[in-house]
């Protein structure tokens, strides 16, 4: 059986969000990063759609340092 807990949501674009969950699927806790849509005729209902990723929870700090080293390279 699978719980989500959406940790945070953010504005990606006009038509997506970008919603960060807490994942526990039978017991593995994960933490997935996954692109919500607002599909048409849906009422401004935002659904998940396929882009994104879910990583093991031991795996967020090599993820953090990764987007850290990308955000330095970034503003040099």
């Amino acid at each position: 059986m699978s719980e989500s807990r959406t940790i945070a949501e953010f504005t990606k674009n006009n038509a997506e969000t970008i919603r960060v969950a807490l994942v526990d699927l039978d017991g593995f806790l994960l933490c997935d990063i996954r692109t919500l849509s607002a599909n048409c005729g849906d009422q401004g209902e935002r659904r998940p759609t396929r882009a994104g990723i879910c990583i093991r929870i031991g795996l967020i700090a090599d993820l953090i340092a990764a987007l850290q080293d990308v955000q330095r390279e970034a503003v040099q």
